[in-house]
């Protein structure tokens, strides 16, 4: 998931808490604040289509909470779906009209399957646009204790065409992001910060965090790879002459700085315009390789596996870009992500792959902090990074095909 808002910071509007111990020093946060339009979107379904969907999902994930009893009277607009998360479970939804043509939800909230038993929750027409929130108190049970928490999800209905613009579809946004906000009193200075949470969970590790570690009262959120940004599994950061190992607070409360004894090296500068990260690698005929060896050439990085659809829809476009401009100094270097060598060959031959690959590991994904599929980083004829934000799709390709043709 990547975040595209910018945040401008306002100190007076809070006071930083900061209680050390020991050289610990934990601090508490504000209250958190929506995220605005990050969030999901779903598409609803007909009746047949989700219960078909519900069978073939609860077969394999027993966090996953179908429909078991609907409302009674639902209309003919009604669509079913699916993706509201508390916890670990994945509840069931349905989006009707009531007499006015107005939405309302039925949502699973108590995960019993019973969507009967839930009041619907009605929506308003805002700027155009029809929102509903929900705000809960939430509790868990976590090595045996009990814990409370708020849930909070600003939800969005809405038509729109359907891919192939024939016809329209109904769609639920579910923006459960938040955020929380503090300040770090360290070594005589102030740093803010921010916690990036979904669902009223901040702990998870593919969740990011933000310092203001320039000063300039603004958070990097819109560079992924900004020296600025962190995801929680991390774990480590340096401020200043000083290595610190971060925890989050499951449910966003506080964050926790404890200072080592060492400091630790600097993570890999990926920004545009910075050196790419160098690394080695055996090729799929087990040649050792290195990705300095193609200095002098535009080289596209391509972090991808068979397993995720949008790397496999991408195939046959990658190969005629690369058919293409590979005559013009233009590399691409791929790294597969856990598929069988034999099914790896097979693939690549079908789609005329006929570039330089090797399957990635823990050390590469870490180094290039890899956390979605496919990822790409277009790299110069210098070795500098070029972009680091491109995405699949002719925008792409236009990018590619402008610098390969220097």
């Amino acid at each position: 998931m990547r975040l595209v808002l910018f945040f401008v910071l306002t100190f007076f509007s809070f006071l930083a808490s900061n209680a050390q111990t020991g050289g610990v020093i934990t601090v508490k946060t504000e209250a958190p604040t929506q995220l605005g339009d990050e969030g999901g979107f779903n598409l609803g379904m007909t009746e047949q289509k989700f219960m078909e969907f519900s069978r073939k999902i609860s077969a394999t994930n027993p966090n996953f909470i179908g429909i078991k009893q609907k409302p009674a009277k639902l209309t003919a607009a009604a669509v079913f779906g699916f993706n509201l998360v508390i916890g670990e479970k994945n509840l069931s939804w349905i989006l009707d009209r009531d007499a006015k043509n107005d939405y309302l939800l039925y949502a699973d909230f108590n995960a019993d399957g019973n969507l009967s038993n839930d009041k619907p929750l009605n929506f308003k027409k805002t700027d155009g646009k029809y929102v509903a929130e929900v705000h809960k108190n939430l509790t868990e049970t976590i090595n045996r204790q009990r814990r409370k928490y708020s849930y909070d999800l600003r939800l969005e209905a809405a038509e729109e065409l359907s891919r192939d613009k024939t016809e329209k579809e109904t769609i639920l946004k579910i923006q459960g992001g938040t955020m929380r906000r503090g300040i770090l009193n360290l070594n005589n200075r102030q740093i803010a910060f921010a916690l990036i949470g979904y669902n009223g969970i901040y702990d998870f590790e593919a969740y990011r965090l933000y310092f203001d570690i320039n000063g300039d009262g603004k958070f990097d959120s819109k560079d992924h790879y900004s020296p600025e940004v962190f995801r929680v599994d991390e774990k480590y950061i340096n401020i200043g002459e000083r290595s610190y190992e971060f925890k989050v607070e499951r449910y966003g409360n506080s964050l926790t700085l404890i200072p080592l004894d060492k400091k630790l090296p600097e993570r890999a500068d990926l920004t545009v315009g910075s050196p790419a990260p160098d690394f080695s690698f055996k090729d799929l005929d087990g040649n050792l390789r290195r990705l300095s060896d193609f200095r002098g050439k535009i080289v596209l990085i391509d972090v991808w596996a068979m397993w995720c659809a949008p790397c496999v829809r991408e195939a046959p476009k990658l190969s005629a870009a690369y058919q293409k401009l590979k005559d013009k100094n233009f590399e691409i270097v791929s790294l597969n992500k856990n598929d069988p060598p034999e099914n790896l060959r097979k693939f690549i031959a079908e789609n005329r792959m006929n570039w330089t690959h090797t399957t990635t590991d823990e050390a590469f994904l870490s180094l290039y902090r890899v956390d979605q599929y496919p990822t790409y980083f277009l790299i110069d004829k210098d070795g500098k990074i070029i972009s680091n934000t491109l995405r699949a799709g002719e925008e792409m390709y236009k990018k590619v095909e402008e610098m390969a043709s220097f």
